[in-house]
């Protein structure tokens, strides 16, 4: 076993620590997956013009698709970035049948 001690900041609770540290692990996955996704399609790029002799234009395609989808990627699962997640947001609140509250 580790002899590592913890110790906390004053006024920080450990449900804090831990929604920061969740956050910290989403957030450097989703650069890990961009990072991953930009070579894996720059490299394919890479070898497809060694095959068919077209250096460098699948190599710079390669890199633009996978900026791309990369992004797209980072977009579709971070909270409030598409237009779905944004009227999720936005939307009133409804009662336990669906519909609005009433207003006086």
């Amino acid at each position: 076993m580790s002899d590592e001690r913890r110790t906390e900041e004053p006024g920080e609770e450990p449900s804090e620590r831990v929604s920061a540290m969740q956050d910290f692990a989403r957030y450097s996955g989703l650069g890990v997956q961009l990072f991953l996704t930009i070579g894996l399609f720059t490299l394919g790029g890479w070898w497809l013009d060694s095959k068919l002799g077209t250096s460098p234009f699948l190599l710079l395609l390669g890199v633009c698709v996978g900026f791309g989808a990369g992004f797209y990627s980072i977009l579709s699962k971070v909270p409030g970035t598409t237009a779905r997640g944004s009227a999720r947001k936005q939307a009133p609140p409804h009662d336990a049948d669906g519909d609005p509250p009433h207003q006086p």
